[in-house]
């Protein structure tokens, strides 16, 4: 965790990573985790830390971050609500030398630190393969017309090329 310009500490939490790839065989995740192929992809998966300081006795807790590393002295991990894909969104009211500190974090220290993530995500990827005896592939989230189009070759109504409807005249 990088000790930003101003003096700002911030770091990543993998916990919905982790989370992902525990349970990797429910529901729609097998192609989620299949979609997992490099450091970017891993950014919706990753949570923005800030470390605050420790308020004096009587403070109501603030959402700590579980799972994380230990934060320096006198800091607790506080979660952000933004997911690193949304890190400039988070980083918007910082200064310019923190947001170029922080991209060069990203660049450097934590991507190389991810990539043991990346290696255990092709270790799960191979086990799902494995278990269904098959390939398992990442859908597009929405195709254009995908629905209509699944829906017509059920009902095995002929669409138009130009999507209005009508059939294609042969």
């Amino acid at each position: 965790m990088p000790m930003l310009p101003s003096g700002r500490h911030v770091g990543l939490s993998a916990r919905p990573l982790v989370e992902l790839l525990d349970h990797a065989r429910h529901g729609d995740n097998a192609a989620k985790v299949m979609g997992l192929k490099v450091w970017n992809d891993l950014y919706p998966w990753l949570e923005v830390l800030v470390f605050l300081p420790v308020g004096p006795p009587g403070t109501p807790p603030s959402p700590r971050a579980d799972a994380s590393l230990p934060a320096p002295p006198g800091l607790i991990a506080v979660h952000t609500g933004y997911r690193l894909a949304d890190w400039q969104t988070c980083a918007a009211l910082w200064s310019e030398a923190d947001r170029k500190g922080m991209a060069a974090f990203l660049d450097g220290r934590a991507r190389e630190h991810f990539a043991l993530y990346l290696e255990q995500i092709r270790g799960v990827q191979e086990k799902l393969k494995a278990a269904t005896g098959t390939t398992v592939v990442q859908l597009p989230a929405q195709q254009e017309g995908g629905d209509a189009q699944r829906n017509d070759a059920a009902s095995g109504s002929k669409k138009s090329s130009t999507g209005r409807g009508a059939p294609d005249r042969d």
